[in-house]
């Protein structure tokens, strides 16, 4: 188990980050692809299950991700740009999200739980200066009434997103709760095993994959309005521990959280094994 970081100290790394030259274009060609990603998901520092995902290229594009006979994810490519991921449950699509693009920046984002029928949009704009806002509504039951409206902006820097503002609105007249969130980010200074895999730095929601390095820190800082009073301000954080190999790819991510519990201390929940 871990402690959160002080605020203080998440925020000084973030403007250092933010401030440094990025280095990374001599090690990009050396990238090699993932060709494997072993799950082991921990409960109380024992093992309580795994999951295999073997990758399927055509050139740089990815074509599939294979788990099992009843579980893959299958993407769709418009020329260079991902338009469509499908992940298959049970041997059935259970998930569709869909990529649009403007002027080769991705404009729009849907996902569909074909189950569940909980669906997210998201709008995107991109700014003069660098930045993103954009409009994110959820939909639990109808795609007509949106349960929960997210507007933010996104924050970037040599390549990486450091910076997620945004305000989370429930729509229930009874509470009129409202989310405030600054959500920050920090990297280390190698590739991340993603980046030349194609178009996979466009795909703004997927923040592990979309950046040029490895996410380390992944700190939400809330503070939660009832009927305009602030009623609870508290942290969710994720953090990750990397090993690299001789090259310096990374080869383990141990990912500790304190997600569903609260509080200071960080468990460990998964680790996961690349292979290239």
């Amino acid at each position: 188990m871990k402690k959160l970081v002080s605020i203080l100290s998440l925020l000084t790394i973030v403007l250092t980050s933010c401030s440094g030259s990025d280095d990374s274009g001599e090690q990009v060609e050396l990238l090699n692809f993932p060709r494997k990603t072993i799950d082991y998901y921990q409960d109380s520092g024992s093992t309580i299950g795994s999951r295999t995902g073997t990758f399927q290229y055509n050139g740089d594009k990815l074509n599939e991700i294979f788990y099992n006979a009843a579980q893959k994810k299958v993407f769709t490519y418009t020329g260079d740009l991902i338009t469509k991921v499908e992940f298959y449950e049970a041997s059935v699509v259970r998930y569709i999200e869909n990529f649009n693009y403007s002027n080769g920046k991705l404009s729009s984002y849907d996902k569909f739980d074909l189950l569940t029928n909980r669906n997210e949009s998201i709008a995107y704009t991109h700014q003069s200066d660098g930045t993103v806002t954009y409009q994110k509504l959820i939909y639990s039951t109808s795609v007509s009434n949106p349960t929960e409206t997210i507007t933010g902006t996104l924050f970037f820097q040599n390549g990486n997103l450091v910076k997620d503002d945004y305000v989370y609105t429930f729509n229930n007249s009874s509470t009129n709760e409202i989310n405030y969130v600054e959500r920050l980010f920090q990297y280390d200074s190698k590739i991340n095993p993603y980046k030349n895999i194609k178009g996979f730095s466009l795909l703004l929601p997927w923040v592990n994959e979309m950046n040029i390095n490895n996410l380390i820190l992944d700190y939400s800082y809330v503070d939660a309005f009832m009927n305009g009073v602030l009623f609870s301000s508290y942290v969710v954080a994720k953090e990750f521990d990397l090993q690299y190999d001789e090259r310096q790819f990374p080869i383990r991510f141990d990912y500790y959280t304190n997600e569903d519990l609260g509080g200071n201390t960080l468990y460990l929940t998964r680790i996961t094994n690349v292979e290239y």
